[in-house]
Protein backbone atom coordinates (compact mmCIF):
# COMPACT_ATOMS: atom_id res chain seq x y z
CA UNK A 1 0.00 0.00 0.00
CA UNK A 2 1.25 3.48 -0.79
CA UNK A 3 1.87 7.05 1.47
CA UNK A 4 -1.18 8.29 3.00
CA UNK A 5 -2.38 10.98 1.39
CA UNK A 6 -2.68 14.64 2.40
CA UNK A 7 -6.38 14.76 1.95
CA UNK A 8 -7.18 11.28 4.64
CA UNK A 9 -4.75 13.34 6.90
CA UNK A 10 -6.22 16.93 6.29
CA UNK A 11 -9.40 15.90 5.79
CA UNK A 12 -9.19 13.47 9.31
CA UNK A 13 -7.87 16.62 11.24
CA UNK A 14 -10.89 18.91 9.83
CA UNK A 15 -14.10 16.58 9.93
CA UNK A 16 -14.39 16.95 14.23
CA UNK A 17 -16.64 19.81 13.35
CA UNK A 18 -14.21 22.68 13.07
CA UNK A 19 -14.35 23.45 9.93
CA UNK A 20 -16.32 22.17 7.17
CA UNK A 21 -14.16 21.63 4.27
CA UNK A 22 -15.59 22.09 0.60
CA UNK A 23 -12.65 20.92 -1.05
CA UNK A 24 -14.18 18.26 -3.46
CA UNK A 25 -16.65 20.03 -5.11
CA UNK A 26 -15.00 19.98 -8.17
CA UNK A 27 -12.65 22.25 -10.12
CA UNK A 28 -10.54 23.32 -13.12
CA UNK A 29 -9.89 22.53 -16.16
CA UNK A 30 -8.60 25.24 -18.47
CA UNK A 31 -9.46 25.39 -21.95
CA UNK A 32 -6.37 27.84 -22.88
CA UNK A 33 -3.61 26.33 -21.29
CA UNK A 34 -0.96 24.93 -23.13
CA UNK A 35 1.35 21.42 -22.83
CA UNK A 36 5.09 22.93 -21.10
CA UNK A 37 6.33 19.17 -20.72
CA UNK A 38 5.01 16.00 -21.30
CA UNK A 39 6.33 13.26 -19.96
CA UNK A 40 7.65 11.65 -22.91
CA UNK A 41 11.23 12.48 -23.60
CA UNK A 42 11.93 12.26 -19.70
CA UNK A 43 15.65 12.11 -18.56
CA UNK A 44 15.97 9.38 -15.72
CA UNK A 45 18.81 10.20 -13.39
CA UNK A 46 20.22 7.67 -11.37
CA UNK A 47 21.86 9.83 -8.53
CA UNK A 48 25.12 9.62 -6.32
CA UNK A 49 24.17 8.81 -3.01
CA UNK A 50 26.14 11.14 -0.76
CA UNK A 51 27.21 11.11 3.03
CA UNK A 52 25.41 12.96 5.20
CA UNK A 53 26.95 15.11 7.06
CA UNK A 54 26.24 14.83 11.42
CA UNK A 55 22.99 16.65 11.99
CA UNK A 56 21.68 18.29 14.74
CA UNK A 57 17.74 17.96 15.26
CA UNK A 58 16.16 20.93 16.73
CA UNK A 59 12.63 20.18 18.26
CA UNK A 60 10.36 22.85 17.14
CA UNK A 61 7.37 21.14 18.79
CA UNK A 62 6.63 17.94 20.52
CA UNK A 63 3.36 18.82 21.88
CA UNK A 64 0.35 16.98 21.80
CA UNK A 65 -1.75 16.18 18.79
CA UNK A 66 -0.72 17.00 15.56
CA UNK A 67 1.68 19.43 14.26
CA UNK A 68 2.04 19.41 10.72
CA UNK A 69 2.43 21.33 7.04
CA UNK A 70 6.05 23.00 8.36
CA UNK A 71 6.69 25.66 5.90
CA UNK A 72 10.87 27.17 6.38
CA UNK A 73 11.67 30.53 5.67
CA UNK A 74 15.12 31.58 6.53
CA UNK A 75 15.02 32.02 10.45
CA UNK A 76 11.67 31.00 10.92
CA UNK A 77 9.59 27.69 10.45
CA UNK A 78 5.59 27.92 10.37
CA UNK A 79 3.16 25.32 10.84
CA UNK A 80 0.06 24.29 11.71
CA UNK A 81 -1.00 22.90 15.47
CA UNK A 82 -3.83 20.55 16.19
CA UNK A 83 -3.93 20.96 19.77
CA UNK A 84 -7.44 22.87 20.67
CA UNK A 85 -6.42 26.02 23.16
CA UNK A 86 -10.08 27.33 23.82
CA UNK A 87 -11.65 24.78 21.61
CA UNK A 88 -9.89 26.66 18.53
CA UNK A 89 -6.91 25.77 16.81
CA UNK A 90 -3.80 28.51 16.41
CA UNK A 91 -0.74 28.62 14.03
CA UNK A 92 2.42 28.70 15.34
CA UNK A 93 6.11 30.04 14.09
CA UNK A 94 9.25 29.23 15.52
CA UNK A 95 12.40 31.34 15.18
CA UNK A 96 15.64 29.50 15.08
CA UNK A 97 17.93 32.26 16.39
CA UNK A 98 16.08 32.40 19.44
CA UNK A 99 14.43 29.35 20.14
CA UNK A 100 11.49 30.79 20.11
CA UNK A 101 8.11 30.21 19.48
CA UNK A 102 5.09 32.34 18.97
CA UNK A 103 1.17 31.86 18.27
CA UNK A 104 -0.30 34.04 15.77
CA UNK A 105 -3.23 35.76 17.42
CA UNK A 106 -6.32 34.17 16.59
CA UNK A 107 -8.82 37.00 17.25
CA UNK A 108 -12.32 35.91 16.88
CA UNK A 109 -11.50 32.90 14.29
CA UNK A 110 -12.26 29.19 14.64
CA UNK A 111 -8.66 28.29 13.61
CA UNK A 112 -5.53 28.80 11.26
CA UNK A 113 -4.52 26.27 8.85
CA UNK A 114 -2.43 25.71 5.53
CA UNK A 115 0.50 28.30 6.49
CA UNK A 116 3.35 29.37 3.86
CA UNK A 117 6.27 31.34 4.27
CA UNK A 118 8.41 33.80 2.61
CA UNK A 119 10.77 36.70 3.82
CA UNK A 120 8.98 37.04 7.42
CA UNK A 121 5.30 36.52 5.76
CA UNK A 122 2.75 33.91 6.72
CA UNK A 123 0.37 33.58 4.45
CA UNK A 124 -2.84 30.89 6.19
CA UNK A 125 -6.55 30.41 5.80
CA UNK A 126 -8.01 31.59 8.67
CA UNK A 127 -11.75 29.98 9.41
CA UNK A 128 -14.62 32.49 10.76
CA UNK A 129 -17.97 31.57 11.57
CA UNK A 130 -18.81 33.23 8.66
CA UNK A 131 -16.15 32.79 6.03
CA UNK A 132 -12.80 31.39 5.14
CA UNK A 133 -10.14 33.94 4.79
CA UNK A 134 -6.39 34.25 3.33
CA UNK A 135 -4.87 36.03 5.68
CA UNK A 136 -1.49 37.72 6.04
CA UNK A 137 1.07 38.16 9.41
CA UNK A 138 4.37 40.20 9.29
CA UNK A 139 6.61 38.65 11.99
CA UNK A 140 8.32 41.68 12.14
CA UNK A 141 5.86 44.21 12.38
CA UNK A 142 2.51 41.53 13.92
CA UNK A 143 0.66 43.81 11.30
CA UNK A 144 -2.47 40.85 10.24
CA UNK A 145 -4.46 41.40 6.82
CA UNK A 146 -6.91 39.48 5.22
CA UNK A 147 -6.76 39.87 1.29
CA UNK A 148 -9.37 40.72 -0.22
CA UNK A 149 -11.98 40.08 2.11
CA UNK A 150 -15.39 39.81 1.35
CA UNK A 151 -18.83 38.45 3.09
CA UNK A 152 -19.38 34.86 2.88
CA UNK A 153 -15.78 34.35 1.18
CA UNK A 154 -14.56 30.75 0.99
CA UNK A 155 -10.97 30.87 0.18
CA UNK A 156 -8.21 28.28 1.24
CA UNK A 157 -4.73 27.12 0.92
CA UNK A 158 -2.13 29.54 0.06
CA UNK A 159 1.29 30.43 -0.98
CA UNK A 160 3.33 33.64 -0.96
CA UNK A 161 6.86 34.53 -2.61
CA UNK A 162 8.08 37.92 -3.19
CA UNK A 163 4.77 40.68 -4.09
CA UNK A 164 2.98 37.17 -5.09
CA UNK A 165 0.59 35.83 -3.00
CA UNK A 166 -1.64 32.72 -4.77
CA UNK A 167 -4.99 30.97 -2.63
CA UNK A 168 -7.87 28.84 -3.98
CA UNK A 169 -11.00 30.37 -3.99
CA UNK A 170 -13.78 28.06 -4.00
CA UNK A 171 -16.60 30.94 -5.25
CA UNK A 172 -16.93 31.83 -8.66
CA UNK A 173 -17.25 35.10 -10.45
CA UNK A 174 -20.73 35.20 -9.54
CA UNK A 175 -20.51 34.21 -5.93
CA UNK A 176 -21.95 30.67 -6.35
CA UNK A 177 -20.11 27.66 -5.11
CA UNK A 178 -17.58 26.23 -7.44
CA UNK A 179 -14.51 23.96 -7.51
CA UNK A 180 -11.49 25.66 -6.34
CA UNK A 181 -10.07 28.30 -9.04
CA UNK A 182 -6.30 29.69 -8.34
CA UNK A 183 -6.23 33.77 -7.80
CA UNK A 184 -2.84 35.22 -8.13
CA UNK A 185 -3.12 38.64 -6.05
CA UNK A 186 -0.39 41.49 -6.21
CA UNK A 187 0.53 42.48 -2.50
CA UNK A 188 1.72 45.95 -4.25
CA UNK A 189 -0.61 46.75 -6.42
CA UNK A 190 -3.62 45.11 -4.81
CA UNK A 191 -4.75 43.37 -7.98
CA UNK A 192 -6.22 39.78 -8.84
CA UNK A 193 -5.78 37.78 -11.13
CA UNK A 194 -8.17 34.61 -11.77
CA UNK A 195 -5.30 32.13 -13.32
CA UNK A 196 -8.44 29.17 -13.50
CA UNK A 197 -11.97 28.72 -14.63
CA UNK A 198 -12.88 25.70 -12.83
CA UNK A 199 -15.63 23.32 -14.50
CA UNK A 200 -15.12 19.53 -13.75
CA UNK A 201 -11.70 19.24 -11.89
CA UNK A 202 -10.36 20.97 -8.96
CA UNK A 203 -7.60 22.94 -8.03
CA UNK A 204 -5.20 22.78 -4.03
CA UNK A 205 -2.05 23.61 -2.74
CA UNK A 206 -0.61 26.75 -4.65
CA UNK A 207 3.15 27.45 -4.24
CA UNK A 208 5.04 30.20 -5.31
CA UNK A 209 8.57 30.90 -6.14
CA UNK A 210 10.68 33.21 -3.50
CA UNK A 211 10.85 35.84 -6.47
CA UNK A 212 7.30 35.89 -7.19
CA UNK A 213 7.26 34.94 -10.79
CA UNK A 214 5.83 31.50 -11.13
CA UNK A 215 3.02 29.63 -9.36
CA UNK A 216 2.59 25.95 -9.45
CA UNK A 217 -0.05 24.07 -7.89
CA UNK A 218 -2.09 20.91 -8.28
CA UNK A 219 -5.16 20.17 -10.76
CA UNK A 220 -6.98 17.13 -9.71
CA UNK A 221 -10.06 15.06 -11.18
CA UNK A 222 -12.77 14.20 -8.54
CA UNK A 223 -13.32 10.42 -7.70
CA UNK A 224 -10.30 7.81 -6.53
CA UNK A 225 -7.84 6.32 -8.68
CA UNK A 226 -9.67 2.86 -10.16
CA UNK A 227 -8.99 0.20 -7.79
CA UNK A 228 -7.00 2.40 -5.35
CA UNK A 229 -7.58 5.27 -2.36
CA UNK A 230 -6.05 8.00 -4.13
CA UNK A 231 -6.91 10.63 -6.57
CA UNK A 232 -5.58 11.71 -9.85
CA UNK A 233 -3.73 14.97 -9.97
CA UNK A 234 -1.60 16.38 -12.46
CA UNK A 235 0.53 19.34 -12.24
CA UNK A 236 -0.67 23.14 -13.39
CA UNK A 237 1.85 26.54 -13.08
CA UNK A 238 1.59 30.31 -14.48
CA UNK A 239 4.41 31.88 -15.21
CA UNK A 240 4.80 35.93 -15.23
CA UNK A 241 5.53 37.28 -18.92
CA UNK A 242 6.85 40.67 -18.11
CA UNK A 243 6.43 41.44 -22.24
CA UNK A 244 3.09 41.59 -21.92
CA UNK A 245 2.93 42.01 -18.20
CA UNK A 246 0.33 39.21 -17.43
CA UNK A 247 0.14 35.22 -16.47
CA UNK A 248 1.08 32.56 -19.06
CA UNK A 249 -0.67 29.21 -17.53
CA UNK A 250 0.65 25.88 -18.82
CA UNK A 251 0.42 22.71 -18.05
CA UNK A 252 3.44 20.91 -16.52
CA UNK A 253 2.06 16.81 -16.17
CA UNK A 254 -1.15 15.70 -17.40
CA UNK A 255 -3.75 14.02 -14.89
CA UNK A 256 -2.09 10.93 -14.63
CA UNK A 257 -3.62 7.48 -13.05
CA UNK A 258 -1.87 8.75 -9.93
CA UNK A 259 0.09 12.41 -9.25
CA UNK A 260 1.56 14.40 -7.02
CA UNK A 261 -1.08 16.52 -4.35
CA UNK A 262 1.83 18.76 -3.54
CA UNK A 263 3.76 20.68 -6.28
CA UNK A 264 6.38 23.01 -5.67
CA UNK A 265 8.81 25.87 -7.22
CA UNK A 266 12.16 27.80 -6.95
CA UNK A 267 11.42 30.31 -9.64
CA UNK A 268 13.80 27.62 -11.81
CA UNK A 269 12.74 24.35 -11.62
CA UNK A 270 9.40 23.09 -11.14
CA UNK A 271 8.89 19.70 -8.66
CA UNK A 272 6.37 17.33 -8.67
CA UNK A 273 5.77 13.84 -7.92
CA UNK A 274 4.17 12.17 -10.85
CA UNK A 275 3.08 7.95 -11.77
CA UNK A 276 2.34 7.14 -15.35
CA UNK A 277 0.77 3.78 -14.17
CA UNK A 278 -2.19 3.04 -11.73
CA UNK A 279 0.11 1.70 -9.08
CA UNK A 280 0.49 4.23 -6.55
CA UNK A 281 3.44 2.67 -5.35
CA UNK A 282 5.45 3.24 -8.77
CA UNK A 283 5.64 7.21 -7.66
CA UNK A 284 8.72 9.28 -8.75
CA UNK A 285 10.06 12.73 -7.55
CA UNK A 286 10.12 14.52 -11.24
CA UNK A 287 11.70 18.65 -12.14
CA UNK A 288 11.39 20.42 -14.90
CA UNK A 289 12.92 23.92 -15.85
CA UNK A 290 10.01 26.84 -15.62
CA UNK A 291 12.04 27.76 -18.65
CA UNK A 292 10.69 24.78 -20.75
CA UNK A 293 12.79 21.99 -21.44
CA UNK A 294 12.71 17.55 -20.64
CA UNK A 295 11.30 16.44 -17.73
CA UNK A 296 14.18 14.78 -15.32
CA UNK A 297 13.11 11.92 -12.93
CA UNK A 298 14.68 10.25 -9.99
CA UNK A 299 15.01 6.71 -10.66
CA UNK A 300 14.65 5.28 -6.89
CA UNK A 301 12.99 2.45 -5.37
CA UNK A 302 9.87 2.60 -4.24
CA UNK A 303 7.79 5.74 -3.83
CA UNK A 304 8.84 9.74 -3.34
CA UNK A 305 6.23 11.76 -2.90
CA UNK A 306 5.77 15.76 -1.37
CA UNK A 307 8.62 17.32 -2.65
CA UNK A 308 9.90 21.18 -1.87
CA UNK A 309 12.59 23.05 -3.46
CA UNK A 310 14.80 25.65 -2.93
CA UNK A 311 17.81 26.97 -4.82
CA UNK A 312 17.82 23.76 -6.78
CA UNK A 313 17.96 21.62 -3.68
CA UNK A 314 14.80 19.30 -3.16
CA UNK A 315 13.93 17.75 -0.15
CA UNK A 316 11.13 14.86 -0.50
CA UNK A 317 9.68 11.42 1.46
CA UNK A 318 10.21 8.30 0.26
CA UNK A 319 7.91 5.61 2.06
CA UNK A 320 8.25 2.45 2.49
CA UNK A 321 4.56 1.70 3.36
CA UNK A 322 1.72 3.96 3.98
CA UNK A 323 2.42 5.38 7.60
CA UNK A 324 6.58 5.02 7.10
CA UNK A 325 9.19 6.85 5.07
CA UNK A 326 12.11 8.91 5.27
CA UNK A 327 12.95 12.10 4.45
CA UNK A 328 15.77 12.75 1.97
CA UNK A 329 17.44 15.69 -0.26
CA UNK A 330 18.39 15.46 -3.43
CA UNK A 331 21.06 18.30 -4.84
CA UNK A 332 20.15 19.07 -8.80
CA UNK A 333 23.97 20.60 -10.20
CA UNK A 334 25.64 17.46 -7.79
CA UNK A 335 23.21 14.82 -8.84
CA UNK A 336 23.62 13.83 -5.35
CA UNK A 337 20.97 12.10 -2.89
CA UNK A 338 21.27 12.43 1.30
CA UNK A 339 19.12 10.72 3.55
CA UNK A 340 18.20 12.84 6.54
CA UNK A 341 15.68 10.78 8.32
CA UNK A 342 15.52 7.22 9.61
CA UNK A 343 11.69 5.58 8.80
CA UNK A 344 9.17 7.47 10.75
CA UNK A 345 5.23 7.69 10.26
CA UNK A 346 5.99 11.11 8.48
CA UNK A 347 3.87 14.32 7.24
CA UNK A 348 5.13 16.84 4.61
CA UNK A 349 9.10 18.38 4.96
CA UNK A 350 10.15 22.10 3.87
CA UNK A 351 13.21 23.11 2.55
CA UNK A 352 15.39 26.80 2.27
CA UNK A 353 18.92 26.77 0.55
CA UNK A 354 20.16 29.87 3.46
CA UNK A 355 22.08 32.88 1.43
CA UNK A 356 25.22 31.25 3.74
CA UNK A 357 24.39 28.68 1.46
CA UNK A 358 23.54 26.51 4.59
CA UNK A 359 20.48 23.83 3.92
CA UNK A 360 17.61 24.19 6.71
CA UNK A 361 15.12 21.53 6.51
CA UNK A 362 12.06 21.13 8.60
CA UNK A 363 9.51 17.80 8.80
CA UNK A 364 6.58 16.58 10.74
CA UNK A 365 7.18 13.35 12.05
CA UNK A 366 6.10 10.53 15.14
CA UNK A 367 8.28 9.66 17.84
CA UNK A 368 7.20 5.98 17.21
CA UNK A 369 5.96 3.58 14.66
CA UNK A 370 2.44 3.61 15.47
CA UNK A 371 0.16 4.85 12.35
CA UNK A 372 -2.01 7.38 14.28
CA UNK A 373 0.40 8.75 16.96
CA UNK A 374 0.61 12.20 16.54
CA UNK A 375 2.98 14.24 14.38
CA UNK A 376 5.88 16.70 15.95
CA UNK A 377 7.84 19.72 14.04
CA UNK A 378 11.81 18.63 13.78
CA UNK A 379 14.35 20.91 11.95
CA UNK A 380 18.22 20.99 10.84
CA UNK A 381 20.50 23.26 9.33
CA UNK A 382 23.41 21.72 7.42
CA UNK A 383 25.74 21.74 4.68
CA UNK A 384 26.79 19.66 1.38
CA UNK A 385 28.41 20.78 -1.25
CA UNK A 386 25.53 22.52 -3.56
CA UNK A 387 27.96 22.97 -6.90
CA UNK A 388 30.45 20.51 -8.69
CA UNK A 389 34.01 21.48 -7.97
CA UNK A 390 36.49 21.64 -10.80
CA UNK A 391 40.42 22.41 -10.56
CA UNK A 392 42.55 23.06 -13.37
CA UNK A 393 45.86 21.32 -13.59
CA UNK A 394 49.13 22.44 -15.37
CA UNK A 395 50.22 20.16 -18.14
CA UNK A 396 54.10 22.04 -17.83
CA UNK A 397 55.83 24.00 -15.59
CA UNK A 398 56.60 27.51 -17.00
CA UNK A 399 59.26 27.69 -14.57
CA UNK A 400 61.14 25.04 -16.45
CA UNK A 401 59.50 24.80 -19.98
CA UNK A 402 61.11 27.40 -22.34
CA UNK A 403 61.92 27.41 -26.05
CA UNK A 404 65.59 27.26 -26.95
CA UNK A 405 67.31 30.52 -26.77
CA UNK A 406 64.58 32.39 -25.47
CA UNK A 407 63.85 33.36 -21.72
CA UNK A 408 59.73 32.65 -22.51
CA UNK A 409 57.58 29.63 -21.56
CA UNK A 410 56.40 27.86 -24.24
CA UNK A 411 52.74 28.40 -24.90
CA UNK A 412 50.57 25.19 -24.72
CA UNK A 413 46.79 25.10 -26.41
CA UNK A 414 44.52 22.44 -26.11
Amino acid sequence: MGKQSVWTKTTTLLSRGVVAAALLVGAASSSWTVPLQAQSGTIVLTPTVGVTPPLTIVTVNDGPEVQLFPHVGGDLVSYSDTHYENDRLPLKYFRFSTGVTSQIPLGDAIADYWPDIDDGRITFTRFFSDRDAIMLFDTSTSALNEILPAAGSARQMSGIGGNTLAFVDLRKTDGSFGSGDIVAYDLTSALSTRLTASIDTFNEFPSVSHDGQTIVWTNCTPGLVPGGELIPCGTMAAVWDNSVAAWSVKTISPTPAHGSEIADTDGTWITYSYSPSASPTEEDVYFVPVAGGPARRLALAGQQAYPSISRGVISFTSYEDWAHGSIFLYVIATNTLYQVTSPHNLGLSGVDVLDSGAIRLAWSSADNDAPESGLNVYATTFRVPLTTTSQTCLLYDPALVKKRGSAFPIKVQL
